[in-house]
C-alpha cells in the first residue's frame, strides 16, 4: 500500500474511533457538559484551521511522506463534533442528521482534495548552470525540488516531481516535503523544514534550500517589486537559495529564468521570504530548530 493509502486508512480508523468514544463520553455526561465541549471543540477547530494547518512546523510531529493526510486534523475534530452533536437531545433527528451530514462532508472534502486532479503535462528542461526549469506556470516548486535533489546526486525531472508533490493549480509545502521525502527515501539524505528568520536563514546557508518567496497579501500592489519584477501580493513561488556572496547576497537559482542567477540584497530577501524553507539533511544530523536561537 502506498504512503497515501496508509494515510488515508490511518485517518479514517482515527475518525471513526474518536467518534465512538465521543459518542459514549457524551452519554455519561450532562447536557451542560456536552454542550460545553462542543464549544470547546468548535475553538480548536477554527484555532487548528486558522494556525496550525499550514504550520510548516507540523513536519517536527509528523515526519512521514503521507503529512499531507496525516497532519489533516479536521477530520478527528469533525467526528468529535459530530457525535456530540448526534446525541443532542434537544435537536430533532432531522437536524442532527443535517449537522453530522454537514460535518462529514465538509471533512471528507478537506481529506481527499489534495488528492483530486492531477499533475500537469510538463517538460524536462534544464539549463547549463544546473537549473531545472518550469515549463508550466504550476510547477515552480517541482522544478526547485528538482534542481536541489541534483545538488546531492538525486536525479529527478519536474515531471516527476510535480506527480510525487501533487501538484495541481500550485504546490502546497506539505505535497513538496511529500515528494522530498519520498525521492530521498534509501540516500543518507533526510528532509528538513526550516522555520526561522531571515537572518538566521544565514547560519543555514552552507547548502542550498528552497524557499517559498513572494510578497505577503497586504502588500502594495504598486510597489517597486511589482511594477519593476513582476511580483503579485499574495502569490508565491519557489526559489533555490544557493548561498550567499562575499557581499552577503543571497544567490538564487530562479526555475523561471534560464542562464541566471540572481544575487537578492538582504532587503529584498527580508520582504520576499515567507519565512519558512526545504533543506536536506544527513540522518541523524541535529535539527536546524536545535541549533538556531528560537524565532
Amino acid at each position: 500500500m502506498s504512503d497515501l493509502g496508509w494515510g488515508s486508512l490511518m485517518i479514517a480508523v482515527a475518525a471513526v474511533a474518536v467518534f465512538l468514544l465521543s459518542a459514549r463520553v457524551t452519554q455519561r455526561v450532562s447536557p451542560r457538559v456536552s454542550e460545553v465541549a462542543g464549544c470547546v471543540i468548535m475553538g480548536l477547530l477554527f484555532y487548528y484551521i486558522y494556525e496550525l494547518w499550514y504550520d510548516v512546523r507540523i513536519s517536527r510531529w509528523l515526519p512521514y511522506s503521507n503529512l499531507i493526510l496525516v497532519g489533516n486534523w479536521l477530520p478527528l475534530l469533525a467526528a468529535a463534533l459530530a457525535a456530540i452533536v448526534w446525541h443532542r437531545p434537544a435537536s430533532s433527528y432531522a437536524r442532527r442528521m443535517a449537522c453530522v451530514v454537514g460535518l462529514a462532508s465538509a471533512a471528507a472534502y478537506s481529506f481527499v482534495y489534495p488528492l483530486l486532479g492531477s499533475a500537469p503535462a510538463c517538460g524536462n528542461r534544464w539549463d547549463s548552470l544546473g537549473t531545472c526549469l518550469q515549463t508550466t506556470q504550476q510547477t515552480c516548486s517541482p522544478a526547485s525540488a528538482a534542481t536541489l535533489l541534483k545538488q546531492y546526486g538525486i536525479p529527478a525531472t519536474e515531471q516527476e516531481m510535480a506527480e510525487l508533490c501533487l501538484t495541481r493549480h500550485g504546490t502546497s509545502w506539505q505535497g513538496l516535503y511529500r515528494g522530498l521525502k519520498l525521492k530521498t527515501a534509501g540516500t543518507p539524505y533526510d528532509v528538513e523544514v526550516v522555520h526561522c528568520s531571515d537572518s538566521q536563514l544565514r547560519q543555514l546557508a552552507d547548502r542550498p534550500l528552497i524557499l517559498s518567496v513572494g510578497l505577503s497579501r497586504g502588500a502594495r500592489s504598486d510597489s517597486d517589486y511589482t511594477r519593476e519584477f513582476g511580483w503579485q501580493p499574495g502569490v508565491n513561488h519557489s526559489v533555490v537559495l544557493l548561498r550567499f556572496d562575499s557581499s552577503g547576497n543571497a544567490v538564487i537559482a530562479d526555475p523561471s529564468l534560464e542562464m541566471c542567477r540572481e544575487h537578492w540584497p538582504s532587503d529584498m530577501l527580508h520582504t520576499l521570504w515567507r519565512g519558512y524553507a526545504f533543506r536536506l539533511v544527513e540522518r541523524g544530523e541535529p535539527a536546524a530548530n536545535q541549533t538556531l536561537a528560537r524565532y
